[in-house]
């Protein structure tokens, strides 16, 4: 894999040396708003914080999770949401935001994600053709789903080169990706095209769309 960081080799590893424990690991959801849920991990680290979308008019589901529990997280989702995902955000190339990306493509989803996110993973070839985006955008895109607006838009070499945070402005709801740690130290992927300055500004940027009110889904 080019440009590997130290700190997902940790993670690999990590995942790599709990396979005893995958079984005890699982997702906890919690709706935040009507319609808005986020599911963490339980029992062991199964990756980044989740957000799915869910309603008549489709299932938006926001990150995946780390690889080797990817039939888990299938499952947790799809007993939430009784129905297919549609389409699945990714909020950057981390394989624990990653990891069952080809899963629930093979399922009918559309993976989403910004245009340098699918040129990293293009350059890891560890990571599976099948789980690539299919739709990619440059600085942001917009879904009008559920009665809910959800604008995906673009951090630039924040925590990586390729982040992207969703702003549900209806519901007041914001996931951000890496580019938050909730109480733990932050990480910034050099290699992977992160900078403090950007991740700086990301944070203003997030900051700057919130309001006392806002209920923010931070990437850990």
């Amino acid at each position: 894999m080019k440009n590997k960081s130290i700190f997902l080799v940790l993670v690999i590893f990590a995942a790599g040396a709990a396979s005893a424990q995958d079984a005890e690991r699982s997702w906890k959801a919690t709706e935040v708003e009507p319609g808005i849920h986020m599911l963490e991990g339980q029992g062991g680290f199964t990756g980044g914080n989740l957000g799915l979308l869910l309603g008549d008019d489709g299932v938006v589901l926001i990150d995946d999770g780390v690889p080797n529990i990817s039939a888990t997280t299938v499952a947790a989702v799809e007993d939430l949401t009784k129905q297919p995902v549609n389409f699945l955000i990714n909020t950057h190339a981390h394989g624990d935001h990653t990891g069952a990306n080809a899963e629930f493509r093979g399922k009918g989803a559309t993976v989403v994600a910004h245009d340098k996110l699918r040129a990293a993973l293009l350059e890891d070839d560890t990571f599976a053709p099948a789980g690539l985006p299919e739709l990619t955008f440059s600085g942001s895109v917009t879904f009008h789903l559920n009665g809910q607006t959800a604008y995906v838009f673009h951090i630039p070499a924040a925590h990586t080169s390729g982040d992207s945070g969703i702003h549900f402005t209806d519901a007041n709801v914001i996931h951000t990706g890496d580019v938050l740690f909730n109480k733990i130290f932050p990480f910034i992927d050099l290699d992977g095209g992160g900078s403090v300055d950007g991740f700086i500004a990301g944070q203003q940027k997030i900051i700057a769309m919130a309001d006392d009110d806002t209920k923010i889904i931070p990437g850990h």
